[in-house]
């Protein structure tokens, strides 16, 4: 990683990162809204859809599908919580302070 970076260049890589993962997620997010009303629509309404794809969603692809999902939700938003900009805010800070009393030390 190139040293050379400002402090808010490293802020904008994070923040530019955590929008790119939100984006993938409401896509993920959305096709799965799209493949829970055919789901629906198949097994719930009768309708009869024998297209490739469509023929191999059952309860256990939704079931995985959703797994998946929310594991995806967990790690985008509750760890976001636990280990957040804020929190990489107070360990940045402490890593430069504490690397800033070394050099002291030193000279």
């Amino acid at each position: 990683m190139n040293n050379d970076k400002t402090f808010e260049e490293i802020r904008f890589e994070i923040a530019k990162k955590r929008v790119k993962n939100l984006k993938n997620y409401y896509i993920h997010l959305f096709i799965f809204s799209i493949g829970l009303v055919v789901f629906m629509a198949k097994y719930y309404l009768g309708f009869t859809i024998n297209m490739f794809p469509i023929n191999y969603i059952n309860l256990n692809f939704m079931l995985v599908w959703a797994l998946i999902l929310g594991a995806e939700s967990v790690s985008l938003f509750v760890t976001e919580n636990i280990f957040g900009s804020k929190w990489e805010q107070r360990k940045i800070e402490k890593i430069i302070d504490s690397e800033n009393e070394s050099n002291k030390k030193v000279y």
